[in-house]
Order: C-alpha cells, then structure tokens, then sequence
C-alpha cells in the first residue's frame, strides 16, 4: 500500500506492507519502526535532504503525524453501522488536519473525544493537511488521514 507520511520536517512517499489495514499497522505496539520500500523524500524545511527512489527505509511512528493511504481500503462489516459525522480540527507543533471524524450513532457525544483518542492514530476523512512553521507549502488534500495521537497539540469537534 502506497502511503505519504509527514513527519517533522519532511515529507515521505512509499509503500509498506499490510496484511490489514494501515489502521491497524500503525496501531500494533510493535515494532516502533514502520519499514518502507521505494521511498522518495521532500524536504520541508531548509538543510533536510532530498532523497529519490531509495529501495528500503525505516520511519519511526512516535514522529509520524499524519499518515495518509493513497489507495482506498476496503471497508470491513464492522465499519458498516450507522455514523454522525463531525468537523474536527487537529493542531499539532507542525502541522494542522481539518476534515471529518466519524462515530457510531449509538455512541454518546460526550465519548467522541475518547473514542477518538484511543488509538494511537485516529482517521480523518475528507482531510487537508497543513504546515505550521516557517514553510510556505501548500495544503494538501485527501479523503483519508491517519494522524498521531501522541503529536497533538489540540483537537476541536464541532
């Protein structure tokens, strides 16, 4: 599965391997390192280097913000219940994901935050993934974002 991952200070495009989801991939405890293959890197702040089609890397997912599919997944019958959507804004040191958060109708509202947070990364649809620092890089979009818990700064659901 081909993912972009934003760390600190760059930008990742490769393809790890699942045998699920990338959810779940990024939520297993072990190992802290992500492997990736056929990786190209886009530095977002000056002195971080470029790197093009390197065949192996690893990333470690304590600095991962926001990891984003670029091909959908397959939805399983779980996910398939009746969902409230909420906008949700999600502010971290270096970055900022607006976009949808979902939750089943049965779950009380005053839960969302927990049932949000009790992942170590959360999805978003409908994203745009922003930087905050001194880069001028454009938002980007996409219909699905992962972002890591253990990175935000604030989370706002309206």
């Amino acid at each position: 599965m081909a993912v972009d991952v934003l760390a600190a200070y760059e930008r990742v495009r490769g393809e790890i391997q699942v045998l699920g989801k990338v959810k779940q991939a990024l939520n297993e405890p072990q190992p802290d390192l992500l492997s990736l293959r056929n990786v190209s890197v886009t530095p977002l702040l000056p002195g971080v280097h470029r790197i093009q089609d390197v065949p192996e890397a690893a990333l470690n997912k304590s600095f991962m913000g926001v990891v984003v599919p670029l091909q959908p997944e397959p939805i399983s019958p779980d996910e398939i219940v009746e969902r409230v959507k909420r906008h949700i804004l999600v502010q971290g040191e270096t970055f900022t994901v607006q976009g949808i958060a979902e939750f089943p109708a049965v779950v009380d509202p005053g839960m969302h935050r927990e049932q949000l947070v009790k992942s170590r990364f959360f999805p978003v649809m409908e994203a745009s993934i922003g930087l905050v620092g001194p880069v001028e890089v454009p938002a980007w979009q996409a219909s699905l974002a992962y972002v890591n818990r253990d990175l935000v700064v604030g989370l706002f659901l309206s």
